[in-house]
């Protein structure tokens, strides 16, 4: 009753693009196409002539698969004499204004409709009536498989129906309440309105839907991801990211909950198994600190390798068996027989391994999180375009899923634990050396894989002792610190993290170890966390108890302040660390003859590791990885700064500098906004330094942007005397210094057109300014 009998692909799909009279999805169409001078919607006639043009055009100008802006303009103006009034975006160096809609559409039937990621399911007369089928499959594969159940029983979900005879009268209802809100992202509510107000349902005894959210079918979007001439020396082209919405689907709440479970899985074995990986960004500030720790460096080349659509190419078996493998690792070190999660109802940061006291918490078994994630990856797999229902392919754990980042996360630290633990590091070696011998780099090295050894520098730390994830002081040093010590000189007198060596390519003449670092402030809950949890268990709760009476920054901003000068002449290493799907490459004082093939190291390294499509990132003396800025090169030693920030903000445009993104008093909310945002970049200028030179750089960009958009004093100034105030730097950061910052960033718009006129003094100013924002 809900759809038609036949589901064959191909009718489907013909079916559906012959009697396509409009498509109005994916994305960025604007509510009134004459305001931007684009058509809402081809007919199915004009579609067949435009996906041909698109396709030919495409042909001739392309980077990949991905449309550049010369072919987008060539198929604009081919368009525009065929008489469809095209857009194109701008070509503003960080975010488009517009863009084509013809690209949105030949995009949707050339990639999604007839790629390799999805099939055709099923398809509707109606979205609604295709959404409403694609939920009921969802529940009735979720009763297949004893789920539902399961998840009454543990309490996770109420307002779920407890038999298959109670789904589709709790549907309906579920739609017809979307229906009365008037959802303005659905374009056919009002003929839907119709179609569905012919079959009316009472809810069963039981059901409330008073208090929660009308259930909907998955959707697609497709948005367009900018790149511009910075990111690529090939130019600016645009890319396509897939991303599912499964705000409103059939079961979220529980897989929300699930989601949790994962993440306290995560944070637990990176403590416990060979693994590379940073759970937040301030682990690239810990990179950053263990070369200014290691040795004087003289010279660091930043290299990053990003997987290519990671979240698409996963092996959805591999995944399912990274979870269950993950989870016996974590039972064996706990020496337990059964895993359990405590999930607390209210408060997120409750959550733990074990389980609950009280009827505050969900008690929650591994082995049920292993089945929901089962269903998830292999029977959650469906969701509606328009009147489709399509279904997701054998790989892939799609952005936007409930689990997606939790469950990637996890598969890459089950792939780095079975390659780097010590059963697999025998064959993980064999299938390095053939990469690099296929690859023919020259010279060779040689490479032997250690099963995580300890790395021992000769340097300031000869008078510590290693523990757990760090180095100690001696216990009879550590007894009786006295707050003031810390404030004056910081923890690292006491506590310092480990390094492990991952593998030694030996070179004629030069030993160059590849590391690992154990977390720092990049760890879930920061450096105090990281040695109240690594202690000696007898001295864990001295520790902790020590560690209340001040905050994480007193203990970073010392380091900061007066910072120790390693004790060890440079010496060449490479360290390598993982956030998320980037992987951070830092390699220091390697001889420029070994550089060549230092550099084919992580290629090989990482495809035998992770086995998906890698690329390499743009580099060079600034790289942005995450929310910092890398400032590296030849005899320049290594550098922490802001996103954003750069030493010389005379060298950018208007168009370049960090408050060209802000929002000018003009605009609505503008006071509030900033209030919020201005405390956070303060905080960010702290934690993205390692000197305080760097502190007063990222401090100074705001400062100086406050005064080129000429914000109201009562907007910035107690707010940022505030955070200065919070983060003890009264006395770095002087009254008369801040205001003279933002007296400069008031006249920076004159003074930056004299440098350009002194740095360009033959050439008009509009071919300056074009030639310097290139």
């Amino acid at each position: 009753a809900l759809l038609p009998t036949a589901r064959d692909t191909q009718v489907a799909l013909n079916s559906f693009i012959l009697s396509l009279q409009s498509i109005r999805i994916l994305g960025l169409h604007s509510t009134d196409p004459s305001t931007v001078g684009m058509p809402g919607s081809f007919s199915s006639a004009e579609i067949t002539d435009i996906v041909n043009e698109v396709m030919s055009l495409m042909r001739l100008d392309t980077v990949g698969d991905s449309p550049t802006s010369e072919s987008a303009k060539a198929m604009g103006a081919d368009l525009r004499k065929q008489g469809y009034g095209m857009g194109i975006w701008d070509h503003h160096s960080h975010t488009p204004a517009l863009y084509c809609n013809y690209l949105s559409e030949q995009r949707f039937i050339s990639d999604i409709l007839t790629g390799d990621r999805f099939t055709v399911w099923g398809w509707a007369d109606t979205p609604q009536r295709a959404s409403l089928a694609c939920a009921y499959e969802v529940f009735q594969r979720a009763f297949d498989c004893g789920l539902v159940p399961e998840i009454l029983h543990l309490g996770l979900q109420t307002r779920i129906p407890k038999s298959m005879d109670q789904v589709l009268p709790y549907l309906h209802t579920s739609m017809q309440l979307c229906i009365s809100d008037g959802d303005p992202n659905d374009s056919d509510s009002e003929a839907d309105s119709a179609s569905a107000s012919q079959v009316s349902y009472s809810l069963p005894a039981g059901l409330n839907l008073s208090a929660g959210r009308p259930i909907r079918a998955p959707t697609l979007s497709s948005i367009p991801k900018w790149k511009s001439s910075e990111h690529l020396v090939t130019g600016p082209f645009m890319k396509w990211r897939d991303i599912l919405n499964f705000s409103t689907a059939p079961l979220k709440r529980t897989a929300q909950i699930v989601s949790r479970c994962l993440q306290l899985l995560l944070v637990e074995v990176i403590d416990i198994v060979p693994n590379m990986c940073l759970p937040t960004s301030l682990g690239v500030r810990d990179m950053v600190t263990t070369v200014k720790r290691l040795s004087s460096t003289d010279t660091v080349l930043a290299w990053e390798r990003d997987m290519e659509d990671m979240f698409w190419k996963i092996d959805k078996q591999e995944v399912e068996t990274a979870v269950s493998q993950l989870g016996r690792a974590l039972l064996k070190h706990r020496r337990s027989t059964t895993l359990f999660y405590a999930i607390h109802r209210q408060e997120k940061s409750f959550d733990r391994v074990g389980t609950g006291t009280g009827r505050e918490y969900w008690t929650i078994p591994h082995a049920f999180v292993e089945k929901f994630v089962k269903w998830d990856l292999h029977k959650n797999v469906l969701f509606v375009v328009g009147c489709l229902i399509l279904s997701q392919g054998q790989g892939g754990v799609p952005i936007g899923g409930p689990l997606s980042a939790q469950l990637a996360d996890l598969w890459c630290v089950w792939r780095e634990m079975v390659c780097l633990g010590k059963e697999g590091l025998q064959d993980f070696q064999i299938c390095v050396v053939q990469g690099l011998q296929a690859a023919g780099v020259q010279p060779m090295p040689t490479v032997t894989m250690a099963h995580d050894d300890l790395f021992m520098p000769l340097s300031a730390v000869h008078d510590m002792l290693p523990s757990s994830h760090m180095w100690a002081a001696p216990r009879s040093q550590r007894v009786g610190i006295p707050v003031r010590a810390v404030l004056s000189s910081g923890l690292e007198r006491w506590w310092q993290p480990l390094q492990w060596v991952v593998a030694w390519l030996s070179f004629p003449g030069a030993e160059i170890p590849l590391l690992r670092m154990s977390l720092w402030d990049g760890a879930i809950g920061g450096r105090l966390h990281t040695i109240a949890k690594h202690a000696v268990r007898c001295d864990r709760h001295s520790i902790t108890t020590f560690f209340m009476s001040f905050d994480a920054v007193q203990a970073v901003l010392p380091d900061i302040v007066q910072p120790r000068s390693p004790a060890v002449a440079p010496f060449p290493y490479v360290l390598m660390a993982r956030l998320k799907d980037n992987v951070y490459i830092l390699c220091v004082d390697i001889p420029a003859r070994y550089v060549p093939s230092v550099r084919r190291l992580p290629e090989v390294f990482l495809d035998c590791l992770y086995r998906v499509p890698l690329k390499w990132e743009p580099e060079g003396p600034v790289v942005a990885w995450c929310c910092s800025h890398i400032l590296c090169g030849p005899h320049r030693g290594i550098g922490l700064l802001r996103k954003g920030v750069t030493w010389d903000l005379m060298a950018k445009g208007p168009e370049q500098v960090e408050w060209s993104k802000w929002l000018p008093k003009t605009a609505l909310n503008a006071r509030m906004v900033m209030s919020a945002y201005l405390p956070s970049l303060a905080h960010q200028s702290v934690w993205h330094a390692t000197t305080l030179p760097e502190v007063l750089q990222n401090f100074r960009s705001i400062f100086m942007g406050v005064g080129a958009l000429d914000y109201p004093d009562a907007w910035w100034k107690q707010t940022l005397k505030s955070a200065i105030r919070t983060l003890h730097l009264g006395d770095h950061i002087t009254v008369s210094m801040w205001t003279s910052w933002v007296q400069l960033g008031r006249h920076w718009t004159v003074l930056w057109s004299s440098h350009r006129d002194a740095c360009y003094p033959a050439l008009p100013a509009a071919h300056a300014c074009k030639g310097l924002t290139e």
